[in-house]
Parts: C-alpha cells; sequence; structure tokens
C-alpha cells in the first residue's frame, strides 16, 4: 500500500488514477463522478492533496463499493458520497 507524507495507508491506484490524481490542484474540493469504488477521492484526501472529495454513482451498487472503501480507509469525514445522475446533486 502507498503511504504519503501523512504515514496513513492509501488505497492503490492504476496508472490512469494516478495520472488523474497528478492533475489535481492542490487543496481544493474534488469530485469524482462515476466514482465506482471511490479509490481517487480516497487517495486525494488521504494524501493530502484535496481538503474534501465527493464521490457519486449512478447507482446503488459501485456507490456501495465506494461507502466500503470510505470506511474501510476511515475517510468518511472527509469523502461524502451521493446517489447522483451525473452531477445532479454535486453542490
Amino acid at each position: 500500500m502507498d503511504r504519503w507524507k501523512t504515514g496513513r495507508r492509501l488505497p492503490p491506484l492504476t496508472p490512469r488514477l494516478r495520472l488523474v490524481a497528478s492533475l489535481v490542484r492542490p487543496g481544493g474540493v474534488v469530485a469524482d463522478i462515476g466514482t465506482d469504488h471511490a479509490r481517487l477521492p480516497v487517495w486525494l484526501v488521504l494524501s493530502g492533496r484535496s481538503r474534501a472529495a465527493i464521490a457519486g454513482d449512478i447507482r446503488p451498487g459501485p456507490l456501495e463499493a465506494a461507502r466500503r472503501t470510505v470506511e474501510a480507509y476511515a475517510a468518511a469525514d472527509r469523502v461524502r458520497l451521493v446517489l447522483s445522475d451525473g452531477l445532479a446533486r454535486v453542490p
């Protein structure tokens, strides 16, 4: 497992998700639409790259997988899960 400057365990990212993470400007809030497993938003908040994240998916199944990831990495205080069609429920 990856560890960042915080020393916390981070979820593994595929090369594609690593590239996306490298493009995120530090310090903001991110929205991962079609999150599926929520690895990217969890990685971003636990690494310190983002201060908070919204992880959304249109289907309950993938959102449940995202919830398990958020809980496994103790990131529920910084990653908000939303059942949403695209950006419809993203503030």
